[in-house]
């Protein structure tokens, strides 16, 4: 059975295009909104503001490093009721993240909205499901690039041609997302 299941899970990934966690964005519980649109206003205050600046692999990507801009703003509101049960959320983030000397730029602007309800009368368990729209654009400035033909032997040339016949256009996509919390606190020392 285990075997059955690692080859259906492995044509599933080959067959559609699976994109996994952004090695630049370890830090997810920083910036919630970007991992799970359900955790859009699931805070304990009315308002969330994240800012966060990085600039690192200056040895892998020369002097330009790979930088990343991430901000990113929710609230939540009560939908009122006796019990003050449900909640609902909305947030918007964007990011902006370079590689190498502006070789490679993303842009995300992001809105996000969500639901949550108090699933018992001790706010112990609670459910939340969210949905995000992305847009995304990537770009390529192909004049940072360097090529080994702009090698000499001796040093590096970024006059001369580099013999590379490249076209990128910049690229633009819509995104949308889906999630779902499911959270428990024991209101002791277990959450």
């Amino acid at each position: 059975m285990r075997k059955a299941l690692t080859i259906v899970f492995t044509w599933v990934c080959i067959v559609f295009q699976v994109q996994s966690q952004d090695l630049h964005y370890s830090q997810h519980v920083n910036n919630p909104l970007y991992y799970n649109p359900a955790l859009t206003g699931f805070i304990q205050q009315k308002a969330r503001v994240s800012l966060m600046y990085a600039d690192r692999y200056r040895q892998a990507y020369s002097s330009g490093g790979m930088k990343t801009s991430f901000g990113s703003a929710d609230m939540n509101f009560s939908l009122g009721g006796p019990n003050r049960r449900s909640f609902f959320g909305l947030g918007a983030y964007f990011y902006h993240h370079k590689r190498g000397l502006n070789a490679v730029t993303d842009n995300v602007a992001a809105l996000s909205a969500s639901y949550r309800l108090m699933m018992d009368e001790d706010f112990r368990h609670s459910l939340s499901l969210g949905f995000n729209v992305s847009l995304w654009n990537r770009s390529l400035n192909i004049n940072d690039l360097q090529f080994g033909s702009q090698f000499d032997g001796m040093m590096y040339d970024p006059g001369q041609i580099s013999g590379e016949n490249l076209s990128f256009a910049p690229q633009n996509n819509l995104n949308a997302a889906t999630g779902l919390v499911y959270t428990y606190d024991s209101k002791n020392t277990f959450k």
